[in-house]
């Protein structure tokens, strides 16, 4: 009975040290890849973003480092959910907050991809833009906004956009502006990181 009983403890020490080497591993390999992931976002690389609003250039600049403007990155890609009918689905906010305002752009996919993403006005009343105090939608039928992603790689997106939009031009009255008269081109964005 003694020997059975000893036998029994070793078993029983045994699988407990296998279970918390296992377990240990398995942290140690988790953090890692946290670590490496951030490393490889934060490897001190330009991140850029811009555009032209009616013709007046807005452009930032940010490196990895000085990315961050409180709990909110500057520039930046970020996988997120959104419910419907209570279910969940993904998207992607590319969003930049600059001196000037904002533009943000939905990539409504769970897999973002290097192709052209394109919201139009007939799809619902959608805002992208606040430039200088304006916001800009699409309201209308004929006002767009097109994002095209030309690279997708090492948690980086690179690609151009342009868009014609309507402003709000009544704030809480919800009266719109001249339908498409803010025209935004030559848009190009490089090295954007991607958080999931």
């Amino acid at each position: 009975m003694k020997q059975l009983n000893k036998t029994m403890i070793k078993q029983i020490a045994a699988c407990l040290f296998i279970a918390f080497t296992i377990a240990s591993c398995a942290k140690e390999t988790i953090a890692g890849a946290m670590l490496e992931a951030e490393e490889q976002i934060a490897n001190g690389s330009t991140i850029s973003m811009s555009y032209q609003v009616n013709g007046a250039l807005v452009k930032t600049t940010v490196n990895d480092r000085t990315n961050f403007a409180g709990s909110y990155h500057k520039l930046s890609c970020k996988k997120d959910t959104y419910t419907i009918n209570n279910t969940d689905y993904y998207r992607y906010a590319l969003s930049l907050v600059s001196t000037t305002g904002e533009l943000s752009f939905l990539f409504y996919t769970d897999s973002l991809q290097a192709k052209t993403y394109v919201h139009k006005g007939s799809f619902g009343n959608q805002h992208f833009l606040e430039y200088n105090n304006t916001n800009g939608y699409t309201r209308y039928a004929t006002d767009s906004m097109s994002f095209t992603i030309t690279s997708y790689a090492n948690r980086r997106i690179n690609g151009h956009f342009s868009g014609k939009l309507t402003p709000l031009v009544g704030g809480t009255s919800n009266t719109y502006g001249t339908p498409g008269s803010i025209m935004v081109t030559n848009g190009t964005f490089e090295n954007v990181p991607v958080f999931y």
